[in-house]
């Protein structure tokens, strides 16, 4: 079984403890945390996403300041991403694709407000429009996407409801109705 490494005690490459590319001058490499969520209590698929994630850090060569996972309703590490965000400690979070952020639009949301005012962005391994090329959700452009699949989903809510509404009060005078006959 695959569990998440501790950044501070992993072996050299791309979860060293270093932040700067050996040779002194160099530019210091992008600092990531990745986040893996797993609706239920099993921690295959999560353990599957890290596979993932820790393939695409190790291609970009970078400092991987946490692995971040979450297993059911735990939201501790989702926290500990905005923790992250918020002490401008990574310089990106990435996870494999958009719904392990969150089962409904509002958790999604929080991910985006998080990254509001910080440098830090979020990233989508698998992308936005399921073309399978990582994105960024956090960018102005997908942002702006993002919101307005935000207000689309909340109307539906909406719709939904209302029609749930109606159906109920439908079927509760038909019941009146027959027990009247």
């Amino acid at each position: 079984m695959i569990e998440p490494r501790d950044p501070q005690t992993a072996p050299s490459g791309s979860q060293s403890d270093e932040h700067h590319v050996p040779g002194g001058d160099a530019a210091p490499r992008p600092r990531w945390a990745l986040y893996a969520r797993s609706g239920g209590a099993v921690r295959d698929q999560a353990n599957g996403q890290l596979v993932a994630l820790r393939a695409y850090a190790e291609r970009h060569g970078v400092h991987v300041v946490a692995e971040l996972v979450d297993l059911g309703r735990s939201r501790r590490d989702r926290d500990r991403a905005f923790e992250l965000v918020e002490a401008g400690e990574v310089d990106r979070v990435v996870v494999v694709q958009l719904d392990r952020l969150g089962r409904l639009v509002e958790d999604v949301a929080l991910w985006v407000d998080a990254f509001d005012g910080h440098a830090a962005a979020l990233w989508i391994l698998r992308g936005l429009v399921g073309n399978g090329e990582p994105a960024e959700l956090t960018s102005p452009l997908n942002k702006a996407i993002f919101n307005i699949f935000n207000e689309l989903a909340r109307a539906e809510e909406r719709y939904t409801a209302e029609v749930g509404q109606q159906q109920q009060e439908e079927g509760n005078r038909r019941r009146a109705n027959n027990n009247e006959a």
